[in-house]
């Protein structure tokens, strides 16, 4: 059952609730990328490289990956520009965190 159903007139107690949507991707590391922008805005590679202790090979595949994914873009055309969360970006990181909150408890 969805969150409208529960909260529906016709709401059956007996009827079990049905399974959250699929993230688009599920990975702890996608998880730090996606908080990590949401918490300090725009980086570059290097900053993300660095502040997560990710090797720049994997974190250039990773960024690459999320891009693909739409979950973040660059701010502009050039080569050296940081990348941001998409708001399709910021809501799976939102809902990534409340997930794992919710599996912890």
């Amino acid at each position: 059952m969805t969150e409208a159903g529960a909260s529906h007139p016709q709401y059956r107690p007996d009827v079990t609730k049905a399974r959250p949507v699929s993230l688009p991707v599920r990975s702890d590391r996608v998880r730090e990328v996606l908080s990590y922008l949401a918490n300090h805005g725009p980086a570059r590679i290097v900053h993300l490289r660095d502040a997560l202790d990710i090797s720049h090979g994997s974190i250039n595949a990773l960024a690459q990956y999320l891009k693909r994914k739409g979950l973040i873009r660059k701010i502009d055309d050039s080569r050296e520009a940081p990348f941001e969360l998409t708001t399709e970006g910021l809501n799976t990181q939102r809902a990534m965190i409340q997930r794992s909150g919710a599996e912890r408890a």
